[in-house]
């Protein structure tokens, strides 16, 4: 009985041990999300809100939300990945006032590894085999459940991205003479996109650390030194799954649009 209790407490020991161990290595990442237009926070169904796109005209923003998937970071020696987030959904349609705005929205990972890492992966979209699933087979709170209604059937797919909005037609300011609707909704597995986004830096054990992934809308418009022209009626809409053309444009550019403080 006195070696059965002696066992006991050694076994009770290196679990201890084995526990803090666990505790020591790892680390919590706050993955804060914010939008910007041109570097100013992007503010939307407010239309004391309209910024100015290149060809002089104003719009104004009303829509602005993705699916992430598969989010990992990379650390910096052994080409080995540590996982962040599986899927969710980031909403930027409630930012009505500047001060929503600047505020992140944030997901919270508390078992990170600790170490050295070199850059931020993170695809854009519901990855095929989960985009080709009937969301009534995941469970109540699971993203793809929760936004169900970014189900598309006509197209088969959950609508990845959404840019939507007003743009100026004739000169004078949104919401006074003739505007036009701004409807970027893409879905798809064509327009489904990962991109990885350098950034040095170091997780120590037990503590937190922001990591802020920054959207500039404009940027997704911009290719090389041009800007999507929507003034043309068709570059303004993307509801024709048979046409992708504006939409791989737009998701194309998220390298440049993303990007990690």
């Amino acid at each position: 009985m006195k070696n059965l209790f002696f066992l006991l407490l050694v076994g009770m020991a290196f679990s201890s041990c084995d526990d803090e161990q666990v505790l020591g290595d790892t680390s919590t990442i706050n993955l804060n999300f914010t939008a910007l237009y041109s570097g100013e926070p992007l503010v939307t169904n407010n239309l004391d809100f309209q910024y100015k796109y290149p060809d002089g005209r104003e719009v104004a923003f009303n829509t602005f939300n993705f699916f992430i998937s598969d989010v990992v970071l990379l650390e910096e020696a052994g080409g080995l990945e540590a996982e962040l987030v599986d899927i969710d959904f980031i909403d930027f349609g409630q930012n009505t006032t500047l001060e929503d705005a600047q505020k992140p929205i944030s997901i919270t990972n508390n078992n990170v590894p600790s170490g050295n890492y070199k850059g931020l992966k993170i695809s854009v979209g519901v990855p095929t085999d989960l985009n080709n699933s009937s969301f009534n087979q995941f469970g109540a709170n699971h993203p793809l459940r929760k936004n169900d209604g970014e189900w598309w059937s006509g197209w088969d797919s959950f609508i990845f991205l959404k840019v939507g909005g007003s743009y100026d037609t004739d000169g004078d300011g949104i919401g006074v003479g003739q505007d036009a609707s701004i409807t970027h909704h893409l879905g798809s597995n064509a327009v489904f996109r990962t991109i990885t986004i350098p950034k040095q830096f170091v997780l120590e054990p037990g503590q937190t650390f922001d990591l802020n992934v920054v959207t500039d809308v404009l940027n997704l418009y911009q290719n090389g030194n041009e800007y999507l022209d929507i003034s043309i009626s068709e570059n303004r809409i993307t509801h024709d799954p048979d046409n992708l053309d504006v939409a791989n444009s737009i998701v194309d550019n998220l390298g440049n649009a993303m990007s990690v403080e």
